[in-house]
């Protein structure tokens, strides 16, 4: 039976704002586990997975990801400053920060091509289109997915990226070892993630809970916010959760 309406989940956060240990989903008592499990039943991978086998998307020449020391992808990065300073701080690693949306797109081209950086390579494009097709399996280091679109009505959580067949592209897109760095000012977004990925895939719990300072997020070099939506939530003084997970290694 199809369940009627999204229930929020509400395990204990870790008010610390960082640990490590094993992903343990919420106990099924959990309102909303139901809801879950049937949206997840029902990801159509098979269709998702034939339909982008075919197409050859170009975005980066494969072997880029290779070519420096570590690689990290912004999924969603708006203008793309948070990638933009850490490149010039990091030059052995690769950024390269996604965005779709056609105005901020627009800016994070400006930007690629005014800065002129070898590790900082913005794209304007369907990032969908860019890890289901144009990342090899194991090449980057970590990926963040900060404060997405929430999709908070019932009839939209399919798009939400943990329900989305896109997710078993994300987690092979990883190395092993690798981080998948979650944000949002939606505490039940981080709450899902956090059973999905703990439920569905082979990855380990580093952070979960209300965003603070930790030596994964950065959050300690971008006070005022990593993202444009960061700093004006924390400008509000807004509650922000996180959920850090670690692949594990094969």
């Amino acid at each position: 039976m199809k369940p009627v309406a999204d229930v929020v989940l509400s395990p204990p956060f870790n008010l610390s704002g960082f640990h490590s240990g094993s992903l343990r989903p919420p106990s099924p008592s959990f309102a909303g586990i139901q809801s879950l499990d049937w949206q997840l039943a029902r990801v159509a991978q098979e269709k998702f997975d034939a339909y982008w086998a075919t197409q050859k998307p170009t975005f980066l020449p494969p072997d880029i990801y290779g070519r420096f020391k570590e690689a990290w992808l912004d999924l969603g990065a708006g203008t793309g400053g948070f990638f933009l300073e850490l490149s010039a701080r990091h030059p052995d690693i690769l950024f390269v920060p996604v965005e779709r949306c056609k105005t901020r797109g627009k800016t994070l081209a400006r930007r690629t091509k005014k800065f002129k950086r070898d590790n900082f390579l913005g794209i304007r494009g369907n990032v969908v289109a860019h890890i289901a097709s144009a990342i090899p399996a194991a090449s980057l280091d970590r990926i963040y997915i900060l404060y997405p679109c929430p999709w908070v009505k019932n009839s939209q959580r399919k798009n939400r990226w943990f329900l989305h067949p896109i997710m078993p592209h994300i987690v092979r897109a990883l190395k092993p070892g690798g981080l998948l760095v979650w944000a949002s000012d939606q505490r039940f977004y981080i709450e899902e993630a956090r059973y999905v990925c703990g439920k569905k895939y082979p990855l380990e719990e580093i952070s979960f809970g209300p965003l603070a300072p930790n030596e994964i997020n950065l959050l300690a070099d971008f006070p005022q916010g990593r993202t444009k939506f960061e700093a004006d939530f924390l400008g509000q003084q807004q509650p922000c959760f996180e959920l850090i997970v670690r692949k594990n290694a094969d």
